[in-house]
């Protein structure tokens, strides 16, 4: 289906021979499924996805389980979580490095999806943007 699923970055004549390498796997829908880093350590990436195949998450870190991959290993080093509304805004967005969560944020749009109002239990406050009569966003509150 001509999707990458080997990336190889060599050297000529050193040693070790990968400078880096990335191999991929895919579902039925042509989705990423997870980005295993055959030279770097804890830099894996395991992705999930909605039923409209939109990125749900994604976790960095060890797989576990593969191939196929079935997840990161223990806690991963980096995480991220999107919830998303029926036209593709974000409703909910969770960062969090080893288990920690930096930011947890919550977001709400008008019917012409302008963000109207976010809100952080967690992490610093982010600004609500402000839209001109055509809908572009100008300054910021």
């Amino acid at each position: 289906f001509n999707r990458i699923t080997d990336q190889r970055w060599i050297t000529t004549g050193g040693s070790p021979p990968d400078l880096d390498r990335y191999q991929y796997g895919y579902d039925q829908n042509s989705n990423r499924l997870y980005k295993q880093n055959t030279v770097g350590s804890n830099l894996d990436e395991f992705y999930t996805y909605d039923n409209l195949n939109r990125l749900a998450s994604m976790q960095r870190g060890t797989l576990t389980g593969g191939p196929p991959f079935t997840g990161i290993s223990g806690t991963p080093v980096r995480e991220f979580d999107y919830t998303l509304d029926p036209t593709g805004n974000w409703r909910s967005y969770l960062t969090q490095t080893t288990g920690t969560t930096e930011l947890d944020q919550n977001r709400t749009a008008n019917t012409v999806n302008e963000i109207t109002d976010i809100t952080e239990s967690t992490g610093p406050t982010w600004v609500v943007p402000v839209y001109d009569d055509a809908g572009n966003i100008g300054q910021c509150n």
